[in-house]
């Protein structure tokens, strides 16, 4: 809040300056507005898991269609960062479930295997039906998380280690 408000008040000392000339502290303000916005998103979501409020909004969706559009972005992102996105989707039907829900699992993992793998590793993102079940699989080359932490990955919060700073995220 602190930054919006300095942009603000420095758009409010210069009165007669056009919007162009202030394009730079107008886009710093909705920039932080916009990941306060998301911040703001992510602790209501937290503080419904935790009075068990979350409500689930199922809807009939197409997984694969959802799946491609999530991942579009990503490999676009890959690309630049000279690493590999490969998608198989086979699933092939639609799926009661909360699709916003969904979405957001989909942008994290995803996130996080960019955010762990190196030049030239690989992220792969399946769908399959398996005995009447939906699977949806990402995958990626990077780090890992070691054996003895993987029933830790639910916990809130956890990283395995400091490599994993809150300044790198994910």
């Amino acid at each position: 809040l602190t930054v919006i408000l300095n942009k603000l008040e420095s758009l409010l000392l210069t009165p007669n300056a056009t919007i162009l000339a202030k394009a730079d502290v107008i886009a710093a303000a909705m920039a932080e507005a916009r990941r306060l916005s998301k911040l703001t998103g992510e602790l209501i979501t937290l503080a419904r898991a935790d009075s068990a409020q979350t409500l689930l909004e199922k809807e009939l969706f197409l997984l694969d269609d959802l799946v491609q559009t999530v991942v579009q972005p990503f490999q676009e992102q890959a690309g630049l960062e000279e690493k590999l996105l490969a998608v198989s989707l086979s699933y092939g039907g639609t799926i009661l479930a909360d699709k916003g829900r969904i979405h957001q699992l989909l942008v994290i993992l995803l996130d996080n295997a960019l955010k762990y793998t190196k030049q030239g590793d690989s992220i792969t993102v399946t769908s399959k039906k398996t005995d009447r079940k939906a699977v949806l699989t990402v995958s990626d080359t990077g780090m890992g998380i070691s054996q003895e932490n993987l029933r830790r990955v639910f916990h809130r919060f956890y990283r395995e280690d400091k490599a994993r700073s809150w300044q790198q995220g994910g």
